[in-house]
C-alpha cells in the first residue's frame, strides 16, 4: 500500500500541468511516505530541495512549515540532535507566520523541544518543556487535530522516564497513547508503530533493573518479559508485511527484542535477534555487503551482538565465543568509522547525543577476557590500544578531521539513497543482480582520519627509569557488573592487574566519600575512605611498581574520572590525629599527574626553540569579584622571571586565544565555572569583555607547552562519551602539552603561593609533576593547621606531559649584567690610574 502510494506520487510529480506550489505539496507528501517506509536519506533528499526551491519562487508558510517539520523527524531518526533542533526552531517560525493565531503549533514545538533535552539526557528540562507542551494542548484542544497529539503525550512520557519513578504514572500515559493510537489509525501507519514501541520503552527499563537486581525468576519480571515481546513481535510482523522484511524500524524492534532476551539471560535467542537486526540493514543473509545507511543503528546492533557473545563466554567458558566476538568487532570498529566519517561533524554531534556510543570500550572489553582466559602476553597491546581509544577516539578523531579538512561534512544523500533503492530491490525481488552496481563508498576513504596512538614500546622509549603510567579501564563480564582493570607500564613493567576488590558500589557511586569528607572537615572519615580508595585502585598495582619509581601518570577511567580521585592525598596507614598536616599521603612518595591517553603524557610535540616569556592574563571582568591577592602575586613574579603581563581590557578572548596559538607558556588568573551537565558552554572562565567557554576555543595546532588556569574549577565537567569533558582537560586535546587545572573551588591566597613555589621548582629543573609535589610538600610543611586541608594544597592538578620546562629567572640576568659592570667599571679604572701614571 505504501509502496504503491509511492509510486503513484512519482508520476505525478512527473506531469507538467503541477503549478510549482501544488509541486511543493505532492513532494511533502512523498517525503512523508519515505519516512513513513524507512526511506530516510530519500525524504531528506526530498524536503532539502524544497528548501533550496524557496529560494527561486517564494514557498507559502505553511509549505515551509511542513518541510522543516518533516526535516526534524527524519533527522530525529537519523540521531541528528543539532540538526533536529535547527529545524524545529525553523518549524516554529513557519507555524507562527502561516497560523498566527493558532496556539497549538507552541505545543507541538515545546513537546520537540522536550525531545530534544532528552536526547541528551537533560531530564529536568525535559520534563519542564513537556509539561509546558502539554498545558498549552490542554487549553487548545479544540485545535488538537492539527497535530500529532500522540506525539505531545509520547514525548512527555519520554522526559518521565529518567525524571519520575513513578510505574503507575508512566503506564497511565502509555495507556492514553494507546487510545488516542487506536482512534486515529485505523489500519496500518508507520508513526502508529513507532509511538507504540516508543510509548513502552519504560518497561525496558524497569526490565533492565530488574535483571540487574537479580529478579530473574520473579512473576513480575516474566509477565513483564512476555508483554514486551508480544509487543515488538507484533510490531515486526506488520512493519515486515506493511514495508517488506529489510528495513530500518523492523531493524530496531529485532534489536529491542534481543534485549528482552538478553535480560532473561538467554544470550543465545539475544544473539540470533541481533543478526537478525543487522540482517535487515545490511542484506548480509542475501549479499555480501556489509555496508548501511544507517550506520549509528548497525553500531548499536554489532555493540549489543557482542555483549552477548560476552555473556555467552562468561557462562559457558567457550573461547570460540569470544573469537567470534573479535571478527564482530573488527565489523563494528569499519561501521563506526564510516558513520563518524560520513555523518558527524564536530565534537558537539556526538557529545550532545546520547544515542551514540564510543565502540572501544567493548573492543577492549573483548581483548581483557581474552587475556584473562588464556594469558596470553599478545593480547596486552590490544588491551592497551583499545583502551587508548575507548578514552578519546572521537574527540581526536574530529580534531584531526578538522585539520586536514575543515568543511568535511560533505552532502552523502546520494550515497546513502543507493544503499536505500539496494533494499528496496531486495524486498521486491528477493535479490538484487549484482553489488557492483551499488557504489555505496564501503571502503574508509580517509586513513589519516583515524587517530594515531602511542604503542606499548614507543610509550617505554619515551619513560624515563623513575617514570611509570597507570591505566586503568572498565570492563564488564556478563553484562551489567562492572569491572576494573589496570595497566601498569614502567620502562620494566607490563603488567595487567585485575582490581577485584572495586565493585559497582565505588564505581557507579554518587560521591566521591573522601571529597565528601573534606567538605566536612571530617579528619577521621577522611583519613577512612583515603585509605580504603588507596587500598582497592592504587596498593595492588603499587605492589608491583620498580622502587625507582617517583613519578606516576594516571589515565583515569570514565567513572574514575567522574569520581574526581585524587591520588596524591590518598592515605596508606591511618593515624590518631586532629590536623590534616601529619597524615600519610602517599603523595609524599610519589609525584601524580594524569592524561587523558598515554599519547597526550609522552607524545606531545614540543618546541625546540622555547620561548622563556610567561604571558600571565589577568582580566577585570565586571561579571564577578576582583580578586583580593593577584597585585601581591605578580610583583613576586615580575621580580624573578621574565613576564609578560596583559592586563584589564587586554585580557580578552580573542588575544587569549591569540596567545594561547604561539606562546610557549601561558598563564589566566580569573574566577572560573565548573559545572557537571553536559552544558559545555557553563564551563570555563572570565576574561575583560566575556566567558570563555569550551566552545569558543577552535584551535588545534597551538604551540603552548604550558597552560596555567588559576581559577575555580577549570578542571570540572561531566562525565560523558569518551571522557570527562572540562575546560582544562579538553585544552589538551587542542594541542596544549599540558595544563595545570583546579579540580574545585579554590582559596585564591593558597594557590597562588602554591604556583609561585612550584614556578620556583620549575625554574630549578624539575619536571612540572615532581616540581609540584614539591611545591605542596613545601606548602603544607610552612602552613598552620587551619589550612592544612588538602582542599588548600591539592586543588592544583596536572594534565598532559610532564616534561621540565624552564622559567629563567631574571636575577640571573641581572647577576650577569652586575658583573660584566664590575668588570668594565674596574677596567676603566685602571685605564684612568694608567692614564695619570704616564702623565
Amino acid at each position: 500500500m505504501l509502496y504503491d502510494k509511492e509510486l503513484n506520487l512519482e508520476k505525478t510529480l512527473k506531469k507538467n500541468e503541477l503549478t510549482e506550489l501544488s509541486k511543493i505539496d505532492v513532494k511533502l507528501d512523498l517525503a512523508d511516505v519515505y519516512l513513513q517506509r524507512g526511506k530516510l536519506f530519500q525524504s531528506l533528499q526530498v524536503l532539502n530541495e524544497i528548501i533550496k526551491e524557496h529560494f527561486e519562487f517564494k514557498l507559502l508558510p505553511k509549505q515551509q512549515a511542513k518541510a522543516h517539520l518533516g526535516l526534524a523527524n527524519t533527522y530525529d531518526k537519523i540521531i541528528e540532535v543539532d540538526r533536529f533542533l535547527e529545524h524545529t526552531e525553523k518549524f516554529r517560525y513557519y507555524f507562527g507566520l502561516a497560523y498566527p493565531d493558532k496556539e497549538i503549533y507552541e505545543a507541538l514545538y515545546y513537546s520537540y523541544i522536550s525531545r530534544y533535552y532528552s536526547i541528551r539526557m537533560l531530564h529536568d528540562k525535559a520534563n519542564l518543556y513537556a509539561r509546558k507542551s502539554l498545558s498549552i494542548l490542554h487549553k487548545n484542544i479544540n485545535d488538537s487535530h492539527l497535530i500529532a497529539v500522540e506525539l505531545i503525550y509520547l514525548n512527555y512520557l519520554f522526559s518521565l522516564r529518567n525524571y519520575s519513578d513513578n510505574f503507575e504514572l508512566k503506564k497511565s500515559y502509555r495507556d492514553t497513547i494507546e487510545i488516542i493510537l487506536n482512534k486515529k489509525y485505523a489500519g496500518y501507519h508507520t508513526q502508529k508503530s513507532e509511538v507504540k514501541i516508543g510509548a513502552n520503552m519504560f518497561l525496558i527499563d524497569t526490565l533492565s533493573n530488574s535483571y540487574i537486581e537479580g529478579h530473574l525468576e520473579s512473576e513480575s519480571h516474566k509477565q513483564l518479559s512476555k508483554q514486551l515481546s508480544e509487543i515488538f513481535e507484533e510490531q515486526i510482523e506488520s512493519l515486515d508485511q506493511n514495508i517488506g522484511y529489510y528495513n530500518l524500524y523492523s531493524s530496531r524492534y529485532q534489536s529491542l527484542l534481543g534485549l528482552v532476551h538478553f535480560y532473561n539471560n538467554d544470550f543465545t535467542s539475544a544473539l540470533k535477534n541481533y543478526e537478525k537486526s543487522i540482517y535487515k540493514i545490511t542484506g548480509l543473509d542475501q549479499t555480501e555487503n556489509t555496508f548501511s545507511a544507517y550506520n549509528f543503528m548497525l553500531s548499536t546492533s554489532y555493540l549489543w551482538k557482542a555483549r552477548s557473545l560476552n555473556a555467552l563466554y562468561e557462562k559457558t567458558k567457550n573461547i570460540d565465543y569470544l573469537v567470534s566476538n573479535e571478527k564482530n568487532l573488527n565489523e563494528l570498529k569499519k561501521t563506526w568509522q564510516l558513520y563518524i566519517d560520513d555523518r558527524i561533524n564536530d565534537k558537539n554531534d556526538f557529545n550532545r547525543n546520547n544515542y551514540l556510543s564510543n565502540p572501544y570500550p567493548t573492543i577492549q572489553n573483548n581483548y581483557i577476557q581474552l587475556y584473562l582466559a588464556t594469558h596470553n602476553e599478545a593480547y596486552k597491546e590490544d588491551i592497551f590500544i583499545s583502551g587508548e581509544l575507548s578514552k578519546n577516539y572521537t574527540f581526536q578523531h574530529l580534531i584531526e578531521k578538522s585539520k586536514i579538512q575543515p568543511n568535511l561534512y560533505n552532502d552523502n544523500t546520494l550515497k546513502y539513497v543507493k544503499f536505500e533503492n539496494f533494499i528496496d530491490q531486495l524486498n521486491h525481488n528477493g535479490e538484487v543482480s549484482s553489488l557492483a552496481e551499488y557504489d555505496f563508498g564501503s571502503k574508509i576513504q580517509q586513513e589519516t582520519f583515524i587517530p594515531k596512538t602511542i604503542s606499548s614500546s614507543k610509550l617505554k622509549e619515551n619513560q624515563k627509569s623513575n617514570q611509570a603510567l597507570i591505566s586503568y579501564s572498565e570492563f564488564k563480564l556478563d553484562g551489567h557488573d562492572t569491572k576494573l582493570l589496570a595497566h601498569l607500564i614502567s620502562r620494566e613493567s607490563d603488567s595487567i592487574i585485575y582490581l577485584d576488590k572495586i565493585s559497582n558500589e565505588y564505581l557507579n557511586a554518587d560521591k566521591n566519600l573522601m571529597n565528601q569528607a573534606l567538605d566536612e572537615n571530617n579528619i577521621e572519615q577522611f583519613q577512612k575512605y583515603a585509605h580504603e580508595y588507596y587500598k582497592r585502585f592504587l596498593l595492588p598495582v603499587e605492589q608491583q611498581l620498580n622502587p625507582k619509581v617517583e613519578e606516576i601518570v594516571i589515565v583515569p577511567s570514565p567513572s574514575m574520572e567522574r569520581l574526581k580521585i585524587n591520588f596524591s592525598t590518598l592515605i596508606t596507614d591511618i593515624k590518631t590525629s586532629k590536623s590534616y598536616k601529619n597524615l600519610s599521603y602517599i603523595g609524599e612518595k610519589y609525584a601524580f599527574s594524569y592524561a587523558n591517553t598515554a599519547k597526550t603524557a609522552y607524545e606531545q610535540i614540543i618546541n625546540d626553540q622555547p620561548n622563556q616569556v610567561l604571558t600571565i592574563f589577568v582580566p577585570n571582568s565586571k561579571e564577578v569579584p576582583e580578586l583580593i591577592y593577584t597585585d601581591n602575586f605578580l610583583k613576586k613574579i615580575n621580580k624573578k622571571y621574565k613576564v609578560n603581563l596583559i592586563l584589564n581590557d587586554d585580557a580578552n578572548k580573542s588575544n587569549f586565544i591569540k596567545h594561547l596559538e604561539k606562546d610557549q607558556i601561558v598563564m589566566l588568573i580569573s574566577h572560573g565555572i565548573g559545572r557537571n551537565t553536559d552544558e559545555i558552554y557553563n564551563n570555563g572562565l572570565f576574561l575583560s569583555d566575556d566567558f570563555l567557554s569550551i566552545e569558543d576555543i577552535k584551535l588545534s595546532n597551538s604551540s603552548c607547552e604550558l597552560l596555567i588556569l588559576a581559577g575555580c574549577s577549570t578542571g570540572v565537567g561531566f562525565g560523558f562519551k569518551d571522557g570527562m569533558i572540562s575546560f582544562g582537560r579538553t585544552m589538551t586535546l587542542f594541542g596544549v602539552d599540558s595544563v595545570l587545572l583546579t579540580t574545585h573551588d579554590v582559596d585564591e591566597a593558597s594557590t597562588l603561593d602554591l604556583i609561585e613555589k612550584w614556578f620556583y621548582f620549575l625554574s630549578e629543573g624539575e619536571t612540572k609533576a615532581k616540581a609540584l609535589q614539591r611545591a605542596q610538600k613545601k606548602f603544607l610543611r610552612n602552613i598552620t593547621s587551619n589550612k592544612s586541608s588538602p582542599k588548600y594544597w591539592a586543588g592544583l592538578k596536572l594534565v598532559g606531559n610532564t616534561k621540565a620546562i624552564q622559567l629563567k629567572k631574571i636575577s640571573e640576568d641581572k647577576n650577569f649584567t652586575f658583573i660584566i659592570l664590575i668588570i668594565v667599571g674596574t677596567l676603566l679604572f685602571i685605564l684612568l690610574i694608567f692614564r695619570k701614571f704616564r702623565k
